[in-house]
């Protein structure tokens, strides 16, 4: 098939695969990821500075156009897959001809596995990447073809953009080294200085890896080293086992979704790492004889081997992780599809592909309606997987939205039965005790809470809005300025010291201190002049410091900031 008709065939396949999902709405870090903090607001430099620049330009781009109608989005993401598909037919059209190439593009389009990338829409940083990493990739093949040095600076450029959509993009150079050890052997020869530029630059990325936002956790899964790589293993073989039969989907796999292993000497883990084992031995000694079918293969274990708990990592498993390592799967597929229309005959061959691609159509279109909005997920999300806790603890923030406190409660419960460290759960679960009157509970909660919080390597709650609410603000306080004298400059340390310092202010004015009074005004007045030189449009600050000054006796300075909040609340004409 030539690539004019590929385009608009899996365009239109993408399309007729993913219409129910159009109609969907802002689920799980959607409502968090860009709506609030991260589009919303924020330059287009500003996003240039985040760890995923390229993810949140293409959010940032949608917001314009869209606002607050998902249904844009969902377009755009079906549409970026229909382009993605193609680049995968490109692919695998240079390794494998264009049987081959058209049957795995086919089956990349449809799998199921995928619905996660697609029909929510923060999927978009495994679209992104994985279309930028073929890119590259084939600005690489094409480099090695030509030997012409604009494409190895493409290739540079597009690995850059890829990284820059998502980490996971950090293999490309150990894909293109192991595309010419397998398929042009005599050109890695000739091509070996720029082999080892390409290492130390993957080696450079591993470490901007390593040290970015991506990895929040320190600590070994499942407690020790062994047990960490026991699920290393298990991944591996899971992984495996979703791309060939995709009829279990989970949109979680948190705490004991996805039950850690606690040695390597398990028999799950065992068998796992045999398996693991087996696949490397059978692929070593295919290189010669099938070193395309041994390219897939790599393929999909080296792309994968940035979500495999090397180094571990908070996320223990993700379906989404699967979009880019699955084009060796597809790869694999392709091949065997082209070795079955020779023996069989091109008429039958379509046969058990077509039942394939049929099958996996109809997974898609229906895992699709389980990311239709937030309930839907996370009832899904428990019927699959009953001991999600993160799960429960969702269901219960959904119930806490329609103020439905009761069943928030027992939901919530429900998800520290089962981890009871969840230090985010102990916090929300004090905070609907508070709307439900019972302000004992809410306190233990928050007592808890703060404990948590206090010895988490990086907590989810803020300790210092645990202590303000525990009325501990002196604590708060001193947790705060901390936090500024380290540099933290943020809306949040401000914000929270404004409100602390101007609260200890109206008890010390109450009980007669007005020295500490005056001190505690002046230090809450400073706080907002700091946060105003982070926002200086910020009416309700600009409004509470206009208060601020007018306590401390300045009268002058409290009617201009009046002045500028007023300004900075009148809609433009």
């Amino acid at each position: 098939m030539r690539n004019r008709f590929a385009l608009p065939l899996l365009l239109g396949a993408s399309f007729a695969l993913y219409g129910n999902s159009l109609a969907g709405g802002f689920v799980f870090d959607d409502l968090t990821t860009f709506r609030k903090d991260r589009i919303r607001g924020l330059s287009f430099l500003d996003l240039v500075h985040d760890y995923r620049p390229l993810r949140y330009l293409s959010l940032r781009i949608d917001e314009t156009f869209f606002g607050d109608h998902p249904s844009g989005y969902h377009v755009v993401n079906t549409i970026l897959h229909g382009i993605t598909s193609f680049a995968v037919f490109v692919v695998l059209r240079r390794l494998a001809g264009p049987v081959a190439a058209l049957a795995g593009a086919l089956l990349f389009v449809a799998h199921p596995v995928h619905t996660e990338c697609v029909a929510y829409i923060s999927g978009r940083r495994d679209i992104l990447t994985t279309l930028f990493f073929l890119l590259g990739f084939l600005a690489w093949m094409t480099f090695c073809r030509t030997s012409r040095r604009p494409w190895l600076l493409a290739y540079l450029a597009l690995y850059g953009l890829a990284l820059s959509a998502k980490e996971m993009a950090v293999t490309l150079p150990v894909v293109c080294g192991l595309h010419d050890v397998l398929l042009d052997p005599a050109g890695f020869r000739r091509r070996l200085r720029v082999h080892v530029g390409m290492g130390v630059l993957a080696a450079a990325a591993a470490v901007y890896v390593a040290l970015s936002r991506a990895a929040r956790q320190e600590h070994w899964h499942g407690g020790s080293m062994g047990a960490n790589y026991a699920i290393s293993a298990r991944l591996v073989v899971h992984y495996a086992m979703l791309l060939v039969f995709p009829l279990r989907l989970l949109g979680d796999y948190s705490y004991e979704a996805f039950p850690l292993s606690r040695s390597f000497l398990e028999a799950r883990a065992l068998l796992s790492a045999a398996a693991v084992a087996a696949g490397v031995g059978a692929a070593y000694g295919l290189r010669r004889r099938a070193p395309r079918v041994v390219f897939g293969i790599g393929w999909f274990l080296v792309t994968l081997l940035p979500v495999l708990q090397i180094k571990p990592f908070h996320e223990i498993a993700a379906e989404h992780y699967l979009y880019l390592p699955s084009v060796g799967f597809c790869l694999l597929a392709g091949l065997g599809f082209d070795r079955l229309r020779a023996r069989v005959g091109p008429r039958l061959a379509w046969i058990p592909l077509g039942v394939v691609l049929a099958l996996f159509a109809v997974r898609t279109v229906v895992r699709n309606a389980d990311w239709r909005d937030s309930e839907t997920f996370w009832h899904k999300t428990l019927e699959t997987a009953p001991r999600c806790a993160r799960a429960h603890f969702n269901v219960g923030m959904v119930h806490a939205q329609r103020t439905e406190w009761s069943e928030a409660a027992a939901s919530i419960r429900r998800a520290l039965a089962i981890r009871p460290e969840y230090l985010l759960a102990r916090y929300q679960l004090g905070r609907i005790y508070g709307f439900l009157g019972r302000p004992d509970d809410a306190r233990e909660q928050f007592e808890e809470a703060l404990r948590l919080a206090k010895t988490a390597e990086s907590p989810s709650v803020d300790p210092g809005a645990l202590c303000v609410h525990l009325d501990r603000l002196h604590e708060a306080i001193a947790f705060y300025e901390r936090r500024l004298a380290k540099g933290d400059h943020t809306r949040t340390a401000l914000r929270a010291l404004l409100g602390c310092q101007r609260a200890l202010g109206v008890k010390a004015g109450r009980a007669g201190r007005v020295d500490e009074a005056q001190r505690r005004y002046r230090s809450a007045l400073g706080a907002a002049e700091q946060l105003l030189l982070l926002t200086p449009c910020d009416p309700d600050v600009l409004r509470e410091a206009a208060e601020l000054a007018s306590a401390l006796g300045d009268r002058s300075r409290a009617e201009e900031l009046r002045k500028r909040a007023d300004a900075a609340r009148r809609p433009p004409r």
